[in-house]
């Protein structure tokens, strides 16, 4: 069975489009009203997104995140010459990729 194409569907899709978009434009989202955030809710999201460093780096031991840091930390040394910058972009480095799901138990196995 072949599907034949006809002039007047067209048409009719047309019709049927710029009624759905009139429709559609002619939708109301509701009475919403703006209502400012109490001073608690704003300072607890401010705290939630402000520029921290990670809270902890994980791994099973502390011997195992030393190596880890140093390792790393001597990889980055040209590119990074601060020391404790380059400890902290690290921290921050292990935490959000075990936070995200890249790194699992990669070091435990």
């Amino acid at each position: 069975m072949r599907l034949v194409w006809q002039p007047y569907s067209r048409h009719l899709a047309l019709q049927l489009c710029l009624a759905s978009a009139l429709f559609v434009s002619s939708a109301f989202a509701g009475a919403q009203v703006y209502t400012p955030l109490s001073a608690s809710v704003r300072t607890v999201l401010h705290h939630s997104v402000s520029d921290q460093g990670a809270p902890k780096i994980a791994f099973p031991t502390q011997h195992e995140a030393d190596v880890w840091l140093m390792e790393m930390s001597r990889r980055l040394q040209d590119r990074l010459p601060d020391a404790e910058y380059r400890m902290d972009f690290l921290k921050t480095v292990h935490y959000e990729a075990t936070r995200a799901g890249l790194i699992r138990n990669w070091y435990w196995a």
